[in-house]
Parts: C-alpha cells; structure tokens; sequence
C-alpha cells in the first residue's frame, strides 16, 4: 500500500528544517517528537492507489510550481493569472476536504454529536466527492458540480467548502517581518465564525447595497477560512460580504479592537481585494489579479497560529520550537481551549 500524505509532502517540506524534518506534536499522546516527512500526516492505504495517482498528476505537481515559482519568491504583491488563480482555489479546496475524519473528530470540531446517517454518508462519498472535483476544470464548473450536489440533498459540507473557497476572495499574509513561524495542523486550515455563524446576514438584510441580496447564495457561515501553505505564508479565503466595493461591510466604522472582535485580527488591510486587470478583447474578461501580500504584526501571526491549533484534530507540526513558542505559550495561557498544549512547552524546557 502506498503511504499517503493527507497533508501534501510539498507543503510540509515548507514548514520542515533543512534535513526535511518536523517536531510533530501528538496533542492525544501529548508528546513531541522529531520525525522524517514521511511519517507525519500520512497512513497506509489512506487512499486508494488511483486517487493517490490522480492527486498528484492533476493538482499538486502543478501547484508546486506555482508555489515555488510565484508565490514564495513573489515580494511585496503576488499576481496571478485567471488560470492560476483557479488552481491555487482548487488545492485549498482539494486541501480543505482530503482529511477523512473519523466520528470522534468531527464531533470534537463542532462541539456537538454527529448524525449517524450523515456520517456514513459523507464516509461513503470521501473519495468519489474529490474524484469529481479533480475532474472540474473552471470554476464554473466547480459551481455546476455544487448544483449538482444541491439538488441531490447531500453532503451539505462539501457545498459550503466549495462556496467560501469558488467565492471568497484570496488574501496573502506573510510572517517574515515579525519573525513567528506558522503551525500547519492535520486539518490543513482553520475556520474564523465571528460573533454569530449567520451574522453576515445582519450584513445583507441591513444594507442597501444592490449586491447585497445577490450573495445570499454565495456564502456559508464562516467569515473565512486560513491556509497555512508555509512557515511564512498564509492564505485566506474571505466571505465576499467583506469586500470594500460591495458596499455592505465598512471596515472605516471598526476600531482595531471592534475589528479584532468582529474577524479575530486586527489588520484592515487583510481584507483589501485585488487589483484586477483585463485582456484587451472586446470581451471584459479578468486577466491578472495583482494582490498586495500583508506582513502580519506578532499579534496577529499568533492569532492565526491560534486559530490553525484551534481547529486541529490530532497533530501539529512546526520545525523550530523558539519560533513559535509565543503562539504556543498564548494558546496556553487562553482560557477554554479545545487542547492542552502544555506538554509542548514542558517539553522544550526540559530539553
């Protein structure tokens, strides 16, 4: 059987030292040791040998050099081309679903007990769901497959993944001025709900935007969704209720702590979408999307390494313990987190 990473190889070798190594934290056995890639987020026989094939071939050879190319060597603004924005959405979106949880940990991620029905539903279609999203081509068709599913009446997560990511606008967030690394997680990402889950309904029903009531069908009830895709580089997929030019959300009416306490960070310019440029045909088609990369301060650096540790299952990983040891010693010293982190800490101290 071959060992299947549900964390790509490609993206752990970002986070890893230059031996390709990771301390992987083991948040159920709560120790942490010092492992080659090949044994962290990976299992025998976790996919079947055609998806490992199609995983690879369809989607992450061809996102690691956009990775390599583009995206980490890219300065102050990433642009991408229609195409290669495209791609980078359908990895996060392959990225957010490629995780099989077992019962346990989803009923631990939502704080709530699993319907037994929806469970061996959604077990059912792990693959076949990933399958048909590899197929898609364009987001067009991402969204004719979301129909699809819609009609049907099943699995209600994958529509919402689809949603935030085909929807959300992307925004790039970097960690090199402030010095935190990022931690990846089992889960791939994390998931911010603000205040309420459906409080961006506020939002429509309250303004007078003529985009407004046009997103009811364009978003689910996370605010966003945060990818860690290396110790330096994170991606967000935001809510288009947030986008300046719609109207609906004034960031200019929030403090940095009204801010803070509506999305979790306190960084306006998280939220700034893209430059978009246009082929010069006659047809107004969105040629190259010119985004400006933010440098996080420390706060916000741990806010999202928080929120990554937060919405983990069973491990987290990182390659330099002193370069994270803030985000780890305020998750610590948080009251009513999901885990106990403390066994990281006493470990390096004992070291």
């Amino acid at each position: 059987m071959i060992n299947s990473h549900y964390i790509p190889r490609l993206i752990l070798k970002k986070f890893s030292d230059d031996k390709e190594h990771l301390i992987y934290a083991d948040l159920i056995h709560q120790k942490c040791e010092i492992r080659r890639l090949d044994s962290v987020f990976s299992k025998k026989g976790y996919y079947s040998d055609d998806l490992e094939h199609d995983l690879s071939k369809s989607i992450e050879s061809r996102f690691a050099q956009l990775l390599n190319d583009n995206l980490l060597k890219s300065k102050d603004q990433i642009i991408l081309s229609r195409e290669e924005l495209f791609l980078l959405k359908k990895f996060l979106l392959i990225g957010s679903l490629r995780k099989s949880f077992t019962r346990d940990e989803i009923e631990t991620r939502n704080g709530s007990a699993v319907d037994e029905f929806v469970y061996e539903r959604n077990k059912k279609f792990f693959e076949s769901r990933m399958d048909e999203i590899l197929k898609c081509n364009t987001s067009e068709e991402l969204l004719k497959f979301c129909d699809t599913k819609c009609e049907e009446m099943i699995d209600n997560g994958l529509l919402r993944a689809i949603k935030r990511i085909v929807y959300g606008y992307m925004s790039f967030v970097s960690t090199e001025i402030c010095g935190e690394n990022l931690i990846i997680s089992d889960c791939a990402c994390g998931y911010w709900y603000g205040e309420r889950p459906f409080a961006k309904l506020d939002l429509i029903f309250n303004s007078k935007s003529p985009y407004a009531i046009g997103l009811l069908d364009k978003i689910d009830p996370a605010d966003y969704v945060y990818f860690p895709i290396s110790k330096h580089l994170g991606v967000l997929a935001i809510s288009p209720i947030f986008r300046k030019e719609y109207g609906i959300f004034d960031v200019k009416k929030y403090s940095k702590n009204g801010l803070e306490k509506r999305l979790g960070f306190d960084d306006k310019h998280l939220l700034n979408a893209p430059a978009v440029t246009f082929s010069e045909t006659g047809v107004r088609t969105p040629n190259k999307y010119v985004y400006k990369k933010t440098q996080l301060s420390l706060k916000n650096a741990i806010f999202f390494n928080i929120l990554t540790m937060q919405t983990s299952c069973k491990f987290i990983a990182f390659s330099n313990y002193e370069k994270v040891k803030s985000s780890i010693e305020s998750y610590i010293k948080n009251q009513g987190m999901k885990h106990d982190l403390s066994f990281i800490a006493n470990h390096f101290r004992h070291e």
